[in-house]
């Protein structure tokens, strides 16, 4: 028993350092996070996360803690609307990002509670090809939340991405 607590605790000071704290990239797929986020990764079998997650009981534990690959409420919160909004607008989103401005693009805006949403326009589009190009909405979110925040002026204006992880 006191050899898993160990791999366990391993495990997630690995998981803790590898995160940067200028980019926002979930370390779990869409089985969420936990021991199987761990075992399986974001790009794994995510139906054995699950599974994993579900028989150790462990999740719980891990989004209490912070541990096991889970981020604080608040970023997974802000992340879950912006890819519930990717998924259900990903069409007229890239349209309006491509162009640099419309209304899913201030849709978008709105979301992560950008105040200048011209210059959230004019960046994104920059961008378009680091945003477009990935396979998963959780990818495009974490790509689009990373460019925001490495832009120091629109990190500022854009309040539901400022303190990210």
């Amino acid at each position: 028993m006191k050899k898993l607590v160990y791999v366990i605790t391993l495990l997630a000071a690995i998981s803790f350092a590898s995160l940067s704290a200028n980019a926002m990239e979930r370390m779990y797929g869409e089985a969420g996070c936990g021991l199987g986020s761990l075992a399986m990764g974001a790009d794994g079998n995510q139906i054995s996360a699950a599974t994993t997650n579900g028989l150790g009981y462990n999740q719980l534990f891990a989004i209490t803690s912070g541990t096991m690959n889970c981020i604080d409420s608040a970023s997974a919160s802000t992340a879950s609307n912006v890819d519930n909004f990717i998924r259900g607008n990903q069409v007229a989103l890239a349209t309006d990002i491509a162009r640099g401005q419309g209304e899913t693009l201030a849709a978008l805006g709105d979301v992560i509670g950008c105040s200048n949403k011209a210059a959230l326009g004019q960046k994104l589009q920059k961008n378009y090809n680091k945003i477009f190009t990935k396979t998963s909405t959780m990818k495009m979110t974490d790509s689009l939340i990373t460019i925001i925040q490495k832009d120091d002026n629109l990190k500022s204006q854009c309040s539901a991405v400022t303190n990210l992880i």
